[in-house]
C-alpha cells in the first residue's frame, strides 16, 4: 500500500521501515536525512523541483526499490559522501537530480543480487569526483541521462569481481566532465566487455570517450573535447564529430535546437521507448 510523508511518517526513513511493500510518497519539501531503500518500497517524490533530501540513498542487498521525481543534495553532507550508493541490488531510479557530492552515484555488483536494473532520466551534477561509477555490472541500463560538471570521470565502468553482463549506456550527455585530473573523461570504460555505447553525446569534457581496450560505440557524437578519443577509443562508423547545436547549454538547455545533427542521428536498436520528456521514440526518420 501507499504510505505518505510527512502526513502518516515524519521521516521517509520511518515509512520506509514500516513498509511491507510498495509506495512512500514524499510530499513536496525539504527534508534532512540520509535514507536506505528496502526491498519492494518505492520512494516517490513531487518532482525534482519540489522533493528535496539533503542526504544520500544507499540500497544494500535491495531487489525491486525504487527512487523517482526527487532532488539529493549534498551540501550538508561530509566532504566525501555519495549521493546514491546502491550494492547488490535490483532497482529503478528515474528522474532524479543529484548535485554536490563528491560522487553522485555508484552502483557496485558483486555477484550478490545485482540485475534487470534501470537508471533513467537522472541528472548529476557538480561532483567534486565522478558523476556514476560502474563496477560489475549485471543487466544495467543507464539511459537519457545527464552528466556535468565531474571534476574526475563522468561515467566510469570498472572492472570488478565479474565482469560486465549487459551493461547499456544509451541516449545519455556528457557535458564539461573530467577537468580536475590529467586524463578525465566524459565517458570512461576500463571495463573490457559486456557492454554497449550508442547514441551518446559526449562533448566539451576533457576526454571525450577513454576505453581501456577496443570498444564498439555508434551513433553518437564526440565532439569539441580536448581529446575526442583516447587509448584504444575510436570513432564508431555512424558516429558524428560536430556541434550537436544545444538551445543554450550556457544556461542549462540541453534540448536540441531544431536544426541540430543529433536530431534522427540516433539508432533504435538500444533506445528507450520514451526520452526524457516522455515522448515516444524513435520519432521520425531516426531517435
Amino acid at each position: 500500500g501507499a504510505t505518505a510523508v510527512p502526513e502518516d511518517y515524519a521521516t521517509i526513513q520511518a515509512a520506509i521501515d514500516a513498509s511491507n511493500g510498495g509506495v512512500v510518497t514524499v510530499a513536496p519539501g525539504v527534508y534532512q536525512e540520509d535514507i536506505t531503500l528496502k526491498s519492494g518500497v518505492t520512494v516517490q517524490g513531487a518532482g525534482r523541483l519540489d522533493t528535496t533530501i539533503y542526504g544520500t540513498v544507499t540500497g544494500l542487498g535491495a531487489s525491486g526499490a525504487g527512487l523517482h521525481d526527487l532532488a539529493l543534495n549534498g551540501g550538508l553532507s561530509a566532504a566525501d559522501a555519495t549521493g546514491v550508493r546502491l550494492e547488490n541490488s535490483t532497482f529503478v531510479v528515474s528522474r532524479i537530480l543529484v548535485k554536490g557530492f563528491q560522487v553522485g552515484m555508484t552502483i557496485l555488483n558483486e555477484g550478490g543480487g545485482g540485475g534487470e536494473s534501470l537508471v533513467d532520466t537522472v541528472e548529476v551534477t557538480g561532483p567534486s569526483g565522478e558523476g556514476i561509477v560502474i563496477t560489475g555490472a549485471d543487466k544495467l541500463t543507464v539511459q537519457n541521462s545527464i552528466v556535468s560538471y565531474a571534476l574526475k570521470d563522468g561515467i566510469r565502468a570498472v572492472y570488478g569481481a565479474q565482469p560486465s553482463q549487459n551493461l547499456i549506456l544509451t541516449n545519455n550527455l556528457l557535458i564539461a566532465n573530467g577537468y580536475g585530473i590529467g586524463d578525465g573523461a566524459g565517458l570512461r570504460m576500463e571495463e573490457t566487455v559486456g557492454f554497449v555505447i550508442s547514441n551518446t553525446i559526449s562533448v566539451s569534457n576533457n576526454v571525450g570517450l577513454y576505453c581501456k581496450a577496443s570498444c564498439a560505440n555508434d551513433h553518437s557524437i564526440i565532439w569539441g573535447n580536448l581529446t575526442n578519443y583516447d587509448y584504444f577509443a575510436a570513432a564508431g562508423a555512424s558516429n558524428l564529430n560536430t556541434d550537436p547545436l544545444f538551445n543554450d547549454a550556457a544556461g542549462g538547455d540541453f534540448t536540441l535546437r531544431f536544426d541540430s545533427p543529433a536530431i534522427d542521428a540516433g539508432d533504435d536498436t538500444w533506445s528507450p521507448a520514451a526520452d526524457a520528456y516522455g515522448k515516444q521514440r524513435p520519432m521520425g526518420e531516426g531517435v
